[in-house]
This record gives C-alpha cells, sequence and structure tokens, in this order.
C-alpha cells in the first residue's frame, strides 16, 4: 500500500506543470549615464536626405548608444550606433521618407538589452522634398503681429530655410525706418533645405513707440535686401 502510494506522489509531481520562469526586470540607467540632443531643434521639418544630429554624451557604456528614427506607430525608420560618445558627438543619420509632414521622434537608448527606458528623445518632424515651400522663405512668430512688448531686451522667435549663407540678419527698426538695433543669427540648417526654429535676443536700446521685427538672408558684404518676414510691434517700457 505504501509502494502504491509512492508510486501515485511520484506520478502526480511528474504531470505538474513546470513553474512558470521569473519575468525578467530592466535594469534601470545609472544616474551618471546621460545623453542630450542638441541639434536638430524641436519642431524642425527635415526634408533633405540626411539628418545631422549632435549632441553630449557622459559615462556611457563603452561610449557609445543606439540612435533611431521612430514614427508615431513606433516603426524604426532608421538606425545606427553612434561610438565615441565621450563628450560632443554628431552623425549623419540617412533618411528616406518623401510622404507629407510626420511627426518622428529621434530617441537615444542604451545599447545593452534589458535595460529599460531612452537617454533622450526629440520631436521633429519629416516631408519629402515636394511638400517644400520654393527658394529661401522665414516666419516670426514671437512676438505676434501688432503685440505691445517691453524691456529693454526683446526675446525673438521663428523659423528659416533655405538661407544660402546660413545666417539671418535680425532687425529692429523706428516708424521712421531707423536701425534701432540688429542680430547676427546662426540659421543651424547644415543642408539649407530644411525648415528649422531659431531663437535670438535683441535690444531696444532703450526705445519706446511703434517699430518692425524684421528677418533677411545675412551677408557681410551685402547685407541683403530681401526681407522674409516682418511683424509690427508697440514697445512700452511698462509692458511684460
Amino acid at each position: 500500500m505504501r509502494a502504491c502510494l509512492v508510486l501515485m506522489l511520484l506520478i502526480f509531481t511528474a504531470c505538474r506543470p513546470a513553474a512558470p520562469a521569473p519575468t525578467a526586470t530592466p535594469q534601470a540607467l545609472l544616474l551618471t549615464e546621460q545623453v542630450n540632443i542638441l541639434t536638430p531643434p524641436a519642431g524642425a521639418v527635415i526634408y533633405s536626405e540626411l539628418i545631422m544630429i549632435s549632441g553630449t554624451g557622459v559615462d556611457l557604456p563603452g561610449d557609445a548608444f543606439a540612435l533611431s528614427l521612430i514614427d508615431p506607430d513606433g516603426k524604426v525608420i532608421s538606425s545606427t550606433i553612434v561610438r565615441g560618445a565621450a563628450g560632443p558627438w554628431s552623425f549623419e543619420l540617412r533618411q528616406d521618407y518623401t510622404g507629407e509632414p510626420l511627426e518622428v521622434t529621434i530617441t537615444a537608448r542604451p545599447l545593452e538589452s534589458g535595460v529599460g527606458g531612452d537617454y533622450a528623445q526629440r520631436t521633429i518632424a519629416l516631408a519629402g522634398l515636394e511638400y517644400r515651400p520654393a527658394g529661401s522663405f522665414g516666419r516670426i512668430d514671437q512676438p505676434a503681429d501688432e503685440s505691445t512688448v517691453g524691456g529693454e531686451i526683446l526675446q525673438v522667435n521663428g523659423i528659416s530655410s533655405g538661407i544660402e549663407s546660413d545666417q539671418i540678419l535680425l532687425q529692429l527698426t523706428a516708424d521712421n525706418d531707423q536701425e534701432i538695433s540688429r542680430q547676427v543669427i546662426a540659421a543651424g540648417n547644415p543642408y539649407r533645405l530644411d525648415e528649422m526654429p531659431w531663437a535670438a535676443e535683441i535690444s531696444t536700446e532703450r526705445y519706446t513707440g511703434p517699430a518692425t521685427l524684421q528677418i533677411k538672408p545675412y551677408n557681410p558684404l551685402d547685407e541683403g535686401s530681401i526681407t522674409l518676414a516682418s511683424v509690427r510691434i508697440m514697445i512700452d517700457a511698462a509692458a511684460g
């Protein structure tokens, strides 16, 4: 009888399903591991086949990381491994998207499998060349047209594209067309085709009254007579 019970116990044990293997818990990123994406700026619209991506890296295993371009559905459009990323790094990432404007994410991730989380992300847009406006163009987004602003320094931002010198001349002029101040801005557009956001500060030189902000392509030999964009503003020392 005892032998029969032992035999039944052995059969029951053998027939029981094996316990599931424990799920691997993703390792957390070390606090010292960092990747910063500096360019292109958030909001850039890329029309060219190459994207110049740059940034900095700190304490990365092997001084390397995975750089990917990912669409809204999580599909990888393009990817590479960036090596030698101790400190400043840059990479030309090729992409072949040719459709209408599509928001995508530049993602920097650890190379090691099982490590959870991304080092950094940056949202931009891709678009085929047929969706690009012709020639050189630009826009001033801030301050808004016909707005009232104040202070000795104005914060100005907008977008530009197609500027051969890759430099923008930002001018502040009074109502009588007398120049109040100017600023030369790097457009940050290595292939000239893309639509790149820019930001700058310009002094009001304590001027108050109606004024115009305008941007032009900048060339040291010919400062350019083509105005890409302009906004009318009222400068009030008490505003802001």
